[in-house]
This record gives structure tokens, sequence and C-alpha cells, in this order.
């Protein structure tokens, strides 16, 4: 779920001089909106930095029935729901 949040506490802890480049007004800018992303679950895949194997895996799993390609790791991730 994605929502506007508007505590300052949180501007203040996420401002920075990268952060003000951005905005002319400062923290006070109208332009300026945080959002909040909560998140029950989530599936990361991390794949392998190597074309070559990327190919190579690929490849097999078209020439193999049922063969998956082995390029990296896949994760199921939980998060506690916080009230």
């Amino acid at each position: 779920m994605l929502s506007v949040n508007n505590d300052r506490q949180k501007v203040e802890e996420y401002w920075s001089a990268v952060t003000a480049a951005w905005y002319e007004h400062g923290k006070d800018d109208p332009l300026l909106t945080m959002l909040s992303f909560t998140v029950e679950d989530a599936e990361i895949w991390a794949s392998t930095d190597s074309s070559f194997k990327f190919g190579w895996e690929v490849a097999k799993a078209n020439f193999s029935d049922g063969k998956m390609p082995e390029v990296g790791v896949k994760q199921h991730l939980q998060f506690s729901a916080v009230h």
C-alpha cells in the first residue's frame, strides 16, 4: 500500500543536501511529498553478473523439457505488519 506521509520527523530524518537541491523552498516546498510504502510480502530475484553464464543457462533451458535456467537466486520475503 502506498500513502502520503506528512510526518515532519520523517522529512527531517531523510533531508539532506542532495534532497535540498531539488526543492527551491526547502522542507516547506509545496512540491515535496513524502510517501510511505507498506509491504506485506515480496519476492526478489538476484541474477548472476556473468552474461556468458546467463546466456548458457537460458540456452540449456530452451533445449531441455521442464528445465528452468539457473541464473541466480529467488527468495520470498514476508514482513510483519507494524501498527
